[in-house]
């Protein structure tokens, strides 16, 4: 059996490692779960992308409807008032009127594809930014082994001379 000092050293060498062992490993599964969130998240921003899509094509729809109604309706007053509905005036209002609604409408898409293209832009980023962090608790990890089996080296040694055997073939650990 190996003396108490000698068995304190192991001890205290493989606590170290160990301890080092469960920090790494919590290193890198923050990295992981941090990961995961991001990917996640990604999944509920490509979700409101869509959504955005769709909402800003059923508003870019009604604004079309409401042109085209807005056109009959004048088309109709100019008809019921003694004029006809191919009068220069009458065409000109309907013109202007559909060419307002054209552009409500391309903003109303383009303002909806902004908005996805963000949202999906965000996602995006999140997820790079925790495939980085995720290598950097790798990283990390590792370095919380290379201390752990410094700190066990240190430990093991403590106690122990510093001298190396000598010639005569003495211990040198007396």
């Amino acid at each position: 059996m190996a003396d108490p000092i000698t068995m304190m050293a192991l001890v205290s060498a493989g606590t170290a490692l160990a301890a080092g062992g469960i920090g790494a490993a919590g290193t890198i599964a923050q990295g992981n779960a941090q990961y995961s969130a991001a990917r996640a998240e990604q999944k509920q921003l490509s979700r409101l992308a869509t959504e955005e899509l769709a909402v800003s094509t059923r508003s870019a729809a009604e604004k079309s409807k409401e042109s085209k109604l807005l056109q009959s309706r004048g088309q109709t007053v100019a008809a019921s008032s003694g004029g006809m509905a191919t009068d220069n005036t009458v065409l000109e209002i309907m013109g202007g009127i559909a060419r307002d609604s054209n552009v409500q409408v391309r903003d109303v898409l383009r303002t909806g594809q902004v908005k996805a293209d963000d949202l999906l832009y965000r996602g995006k980023v999140g997820v790079k930014n925790a495939e980085t962090q995720r290598g950097l608790s790798r990283l990390a990890a590792g370095g919380q082994m290379v201390s752990a089996m410094s700190d066990a080296f240190s430990k093991y040694g403590q106690g122990m001379p510093s001298s190396p055997p000598t010639s005569s073939g003495a211990p040198w650990y007396q």
